[in-house]
């Protein structure tokens, strides 16, 4: 996330050169403006910029440009990383840390699976480390998650604060080596950049995720670096006696429009998280373009960018990125139906609290280092203590290996096969023998019990192709025929809520003859083998998912009935018993059942336990 360095890194000339004017660059706070602006209205769920998260890369490549800029031009005589870096921590810990108190406060009234989110993703955004958190931890950003996190944002901030790290070591380096000089530090730009970039389409090639391709700060590199190859180019200028904001001659101006084009036919038009490999060069080279004209005080492309509203957005850009997301989760339409303008709104007025009060006293003031070091450690203090349930959230992510555990108990033997809902389901029973029952199950999360492609939001949702699913379904066949239950159960799960697609890849609509047909068919595919001397199916439980276009059709009653009355109509018509847990999961208010709104708590499960064992035992 670019924000606006101050008047005395802007304008600061390097040894030997004549200054440049003491005017602030209103055209490039009119590049953050549209940058944010895009984020923020892809955030807020406006369909018709699906590339709006694209702002992103434009934030990238200026914040290369500035910082390299401000290096550059006091290197190497009077470089002084660790001033560079104090001035960074003022400019941009103070504002994070009030968000991040704000959501950890909020954290306290949310479910334990979300408290582990907040409390692992605050953490590391307080280390600025959060990119490589989501991605160890198996986030997926382009994924609609069960369960929304306000600090899924900051992995940008933590890419950022990488690179005003790791480029005065570089400058150190090529300083103490006796290299600073204009082709070295060229030729090391352009070098490292091209390295990014062919690392990221190895990546690509080699089957890496979304994910790892879009969050990484070695793929992001490439973006940084090209930002800063125009920096060093424009001090290059300056120190031969030429205008620092002058580039490409009499062509800045239409550069810089064709760039702005470019990048408003990506935010329109490119489909959201796909081919991220030339996503982030094309985008790269789009943004130096616009920064090419905005850079020329004459081009009527600055003079658009330089307007008094888009330089006031830019102002305040840093804010409204930090608040926005925060504000989409915690006051979302899931729970007050606010509607977007009213989102807006209320982060600007934030946001411009923010820079007036906060970001701009602190950074004029001297505040000195100690208070920066310890800010870290009550931030993650209290990052602790407002998710006390957060150690909960592991009994969802407690899954037993391929091989289904021995019989708890004894008595009847039961056989659970399920998604992780499933699992959530029988753990506490199997946790707690029996003489009267006997459980056991399998199940493996992000794993359907079947190949079922769905259509959430849009976008088709298949199984994670990292996941080895095939393989347990051999795995729980061959566990379920060796062991052979009393009963087998099938237990039915909200994700079959959505539109489907049949084997021809045409779109069926829930409801439809084609929806009910392609499930039925992959019910016979799934119980076809079942070796169990009765099977039965369980109904759908009721969800109770935060808002989003994902969730919305599972949260949907309608459809659960729906389901239900199919599974139901199946089972009679099959053999199978059809076991109802409605009496307990479709209660008006079943939230208390669940760690997330979908997997059950450790509670929860021994509630719905009360109920169906009872039913189990009455199967013949």
């Amino acid at each position: 996330m670019s924000t606006p360095a101050t008047k005395e890194e802007v304008d600061q000339p390097g040894p030997g050169t004549r200054p440049s004017s003491s005017a602030r660059l209103a055209s490039l706070d009119g590049i953050r403006a549209v940058a944010v602006l895009a984020v923020m209205f892809f955030h807020f769920g406006q369909g018709w910029i699906p590339g709006g998260y694209m702002g992103v890369d434009v934030f990238f490549v200026l914040s290369g440009f500035l910082i390299t800029t401000i290096l550059v031009q006091k290197a190497p005589e009077r470089f002084d990383a660790r001033s560079f870096w104090e001035r960074r921590a003022r400019r941009l810990f103070p504002a994070l840390a009030v968000m991040l108190v704000v959501v950890f406060l909020f954290a306290l009234t949310v479910p334990a699976l979300e408290q582990s989110a907040i409390r692992g993703q605050g953490i590391a955004t307080v280390f600025y480390v959060n990119n490589w958190w989501l991605l160890a931890s198996g986030s997926e950003y382009f994924a609609d998650f069960q369960s929304l996190s306000p600090l899924l944002h900051t992995w940008t901030l933590s890419v950022e604060e990488q690179w005003y790290v790791l480029l005065p070591l570089l400058l150190m380096l090529l300083i103490a080596l006796k290299r600073f000089d204009w082709p070295v530090l060229i030729v090391t730009f352009i070098g490292l950049a091209l390295i990014s970039a062919s690392w990221t389409v190895l990546l690509a090639a080699r089957g890496a995720s979304v994910d790892r391709l879009y969050l990484g700060t070695d793929t992001r590199a490439q973006q940084l670096l090209l930002g800063g190859l125009l920096g060093v180019i424009g001090a290059r200028a300056v120190a031969r006696g030429h205008s620092r904001i002058r580039f490409a001659g009499r062509w800045a101006g239409q550069i810089g429009m064709a760039g702005l084009v470019g990048l408003l036919a990506m935010f329109v038009f490119w489909p959201e998280g796909r081919l991220v490999a030339a996503q982030l060069p094309l985008a790269a080279v789009a943004s130096v373009m616009l920064i090419i004209g905005a850079l020329d005080p004459g081009a009527k492309i600055s003079r658009w960018l330089s307007v008094r509203p888009l330089a006031a957005i830019g102002l305040i850009s840093y804010g409204l990125y930090l608040w926005h997301w925060p504000i989409a989760v915690m006051i979302g339409d899931d729970q007050t139906n606010v509607a977007t303008p009213v989102r807006l709104i209320l982060t600007f007025a934030i946001a411009t609290v923010s820079y007036i009060f906060l970001e701009t006293p602190i950074r004029r003031g001297r505040v000195r280092l100690r208070w920066f070091l310890l800010l870290p450690v009550v931030l993650v203090a209290l990052a602790v203590i407002c998710t006390p349930k957060a150690s909960e959230a592991s009994y969802a992510r407690a899954l037993p290996e391929h091989a289904a555990p021995p019989f708890s108990g004894s008595g009847r033997t039961v056989f659970f096969v399920g998604d992780s809902v499933s699992g959530s389901m029988w753990l506490p029973a199997a946790g707690t023998p029996r003489n009267d029952i006997a459980v056991t199950g399998s199940f493996l999360l992000s794993c359907p019990l079947f190949d079922l492609d769905m259509v959430a939001g849009g976008a088709t949702v298949k199984a994670d192709e990292d996941i080895d699913c095939p393989a347990w379904e051999q795995q729980w066949r061959g566990d379920m025929e060796s062991m052979a239950p009393d009963i087998g159960v099938f237990v039915g799960t909200s994700s079959w809520q959505f539109d489907v697609l049949d084997d021809n890849g045409e779109l069926q609509p829930f409801g439809s003859e084609g929806y009910t047909a392609r499930i039925r068919t992959a019910l016979d595919e799934a119980l076809g083998d079942f070796s169990a001397d009765t099977v039965a199916i369980t109904s759908v439980p009721c969800t109770t998912l935060p808002s989003n276009p994902v969730n919305d059709p599972k949260n949907d009653r309608r459809r659960t009935a729906f389901l239900n009355d199919l599974l139901r109509a199946y089972a009679q018509e099959h053999g199978y018993e059809f076991v109802d847990l409605g009496s307990v999961t479709c209660t008006p208010d079943p939230s208390g059942l669940y760690i997330d709104g979908l997997h059950f708590s450790p509670e929860g499960a021994r509630e719905v336990w009360d109920r169906l064992r009872p039913q189990l035992l009455a199967l013949p």
